[in-house]
């Protein structure tokens, strides 16, 4: 009987332990794979009513500003290039014949669209660079309020609504309240 006893006890203490351990792992690691521990957001409603608010507008206005100086530098450095080959190709064709003329007019023709398309070059890469410095803070902004809303709510993944099939939590009304600050400026 002492051997009965024994298995018994051991049996038991088997089960006490499963049941405890299985308790513990409901309570500590369960929670961490339940569908409200990702969360989704919808960037493109967050963009639309960022750009609403004064924050974007005034960097809008100082990257826009930012943009014409530079266009105006650009052109009047073009201004004095243009001048440079045109008095650079009247030297060129002085005391020449009108067919060495007319190939020297063709030559610098060429200069010239090519000094033009440089600074159209040039004009579109600022533009892109501007525009790149643009939504970088708007990724910033985002990435800030989403990280804010994400500990708040206990969230530990936050995925954009387009590779979300099923589940998750919609969380873009919060990251949108702690975005453009209580709702002010945005699209609702």
């Amino acid at each position: 009987m002492d051997k009965k006893k024994k298995l018994l006890l051991a049996v038991a203490a088997l089960l006490l332990t499963a049941l405890l351990l299985f308790a513990v792992w409901q309570w500590l690691v369960a929670p961490r794979y339940q569908a409200g521990q990702i969360g989704y957001i919808d960037t493109t409603r967050l963009a639309e009513a960022y750009d609403e608010t004064a924050e974007f507008q005034k960097l809008y206005q100082e990257l826009e500003q930012e943009f014409n100086d530079f266009g105006q530098t650009l052109q009047e450095e073009t201004a004095e290039q243009l001048e440079a080959l045109e008095t650079e190709e009247e030297k060129a064709k002085k005391g020449k014949n009108a067919t060495v003329q007319s190939k020297i007019a063709e030559e610098y023709g060429a200069k010239r669209r090519e000094l033009y398309a440089e600074q159209q070059k040039r004009m579109e890469s600022k533009r892109a660079e501007l525009n790149n410095r643009l939504n970088q803070n708007l990724r910033t902004r985002i990435n800030e309020a989403a990280a804010k809303v994400a500990k708040q709510e206990g969230v530990s993944v936050i995925l954009l609504d387009q590779v979300v099939y099923y589940g998750g939590k919609d969380l873009t009304a919060q990251v949108l309240t702690g975005l453009v600050g209580n709702g002010e400026g945005g699209n609702d």
